[in-house]
């Protein structure tokens, strides 16, 4: 076809023949640049980036039937690069089965692009929790985020942030792991995608011009918006009528003090694209695929931080952990179970007596109908009998999937690895200088020394951790899903944003 020519298979070669994510090799190491796609450093072609749409022969049918993705991706990164201080957690969520389920609407904003996406696990928000949109105080001109020096100086902003109604929106709430600031390290971040049940067009977007939008057409998709909404509205429960949302000229509502506390940046990236050497340069605000005319509304939604997730198995059918669910059982309908005799639940109550009441939920399991005292530390005289339930259908039991886990804190591997290298070395000249076992003794107690600390320092993260969680004011530290707005993650999705060069 068209798409098919001799200009995008030449970049596909590039790719192929010159990026870790597609041969495993790297050959050079480059420098992080916007600049055109291709570039000729002594008259050899290298790709800065590469956009090809999923419906690309790169792909083959992986995606041939996917809807458009036309949907905001609102996200908020929650961790450093690697996550060092919930790996464990995470690397036994992601392994479950029903990790990187993605509903409708995460499909519509390409969460199920895995080039894109690592990993995604898919929650619920606890009861009490919501999604708040700051809707302004009803002035215009300083609800807007000021955009100079000047008006810096003259006004603040004027925000309200108000609980979004989800009976007229649609929301789905993912914790996600990607690629992030052009790094091969990938991160932890909230996200939220949502849909107006009514207004079906307010957040949705595909842009009218590029490959993806030709193969669109080419399949008959059809758009419910072409045009940018960069203030997109949203029913609160607090009014009528869905109100425009504002975002804020920061990078965030809480980080009031970031240059005080050492942090660089601070101000919103203010449009789309990859957020790659933020604070400096002329960067976007997210990943490389993101259009650079879907701006992020920077804390404009916040999100309350207390979700739900079920990793294995539907609660809500019949067959789901029955008795019969277990290994020993599995596949059959009748289990035996073995008791110790007793006579259990006849009345003595003199009430009960009186009225000759009987308990027919009484269940006598002896002989002699007696009911049988405490034998002491030996019950070997005790008979055991044994009686039968059928379940009427096979049980299914919970399959948890237990992935090689490594529970010393992610933090501190690189200095424990340092460490121990450190050892062998001193333990490999300890012969040549003759003085192996003080050296050997050194390295072996700073290793420790250094998993101690490591430990102690993760110890009270964890409980500042669960005295935030059960803090009443839960409610005002919020996620800040904060990027982009609408559109999200739209044009293909490439698979090298983990590779180690300019890609």
């Amino acid at each position: 076809t068209k798409k098919e020519d001799e200009s995008i298979n030449r970049l596909l070669d590039i790719l192929e023949h010159n990026y870790k994510a597609i041969n495993g090799d790297v050959l050079n190491e480059f420098e992080y640049t916007f600049g055109k796609e291709v570039y000729e450093p002594g008259g050899k072609e290298w790709l800065n980036w590469i956009d090809l749409p999923i419906y690309h022969a790169k792909f083959g049918d992986k995606y041939k039937d996917h809807v458009a993705i036309d949907l905001p991706l609102y996200f908020c990164q929650l961790s450093s690069e690697n996550f060092p201080h919930m790996g464990v957690t995470w690397n036994l969520l992601k392994a479950q089965r029903l990790a990187n389920q993605v509903g409708p609407l995460g499909i519509r904003a390409g969460l199920d692009i895995r080039e894109n996406f690592n990993d995604v696990v898919r929650f619920n928000q606890l009861p009490g929790a919501g999604l708040w949109a700051n809707i302004g105080q009803g002035n215009s001109e300083s609800d807007m985020p000021p955009k100079t020096l000047e008006e810096m100086k003259e006004r603040a902003q004027t925000v309200n942030y108000q609980r979004i109604d989800f009976t007229k929106v649609d929301v789905e709430v993912y914790l996600i792991e990607r690629a992030y600031h052009n790094s091969k390290d990938t991160y932890l971040m909230t996200a939220i995608i949502m849909d107006d049940k009514i207004n079906k067009e307010e957040h949705s977007y595909i842009r009218p011009h590029g490959l993806y939008y030709e193969y669109l057409v080419e399949k008959g998709h059809t758009f419910l918006n072409t045009e940018p909404n960069h203030f997109p509205e949203i029913p609160v429960e607090t009014e009528s009528e869905a109100k425009k949302v504002y975002g804020i000229a920061g990078y965030g509502h809480q980080h009031m003090s970031r240059i005080k506390r050492n942090l660089t940046g601070g101000g919103c990236p203010a449009k789309g694209g990859d957020i790659s050497t933020y604070p400096w340069g002329d960067v976007g605000a997210g990943f490389p695929t993101n259009y650079e005319e879907i701006v992020p509304i920077c804390d404009a939604i916040l999100m309350d931080l207390k979700f739900w997730a079920n990793m294995d198995g539907d609660w809500t059918k019949d067959d789901w952990s029955l008795g019969n669910s277990g290994v020993s059982h599995f596949g059959k309908y009748e289990i035996p179970y073995q008791v110790q005799a007793n006579l259990y639940g006849k009345y003595t109550d003199p009430y009960n007596v009186e009225k000759k009441a009987i308990n027919p939920y009484e269940v006598d399991f002896t002989v002699n109908h007696e009911i049988q005292k405490d034998p002491g530390e030996d019950d070997s005289a005790v008979p055991v009998v044994e009686f039968r339930v059928n379940f009427g259908k096979v049980g299914k039991v919970d399959e948890a999937v237990l992935p090689p886990l490594d529970p010393r804190p992610r933090a501190c591997l690189e200095k424990i690895q340092a460490a121990e290298k450190k050892e062998v070395i001193e333990q490999e000249e300890a012969p040549l200088k003759g003085s192996g076992s003080g050296m050997e003794g050194s390295s072996q107690e700073s290793t420790v020394q250094i998993l101690l600390v490591c430990v102690v320092v993760e110890a009270i993260l964890l409980v500042a951790l669960v005295a935030w969680l059960v803090s009443d004011k839960i409610k005002r530290n919020r996620s800040r899903p904060v990027l982009p707005q609408p559109g999200g993650d739209i044009e293909l999705p490439v698979v090298i944003e983990n590779v180690e060069s300019q890609a």
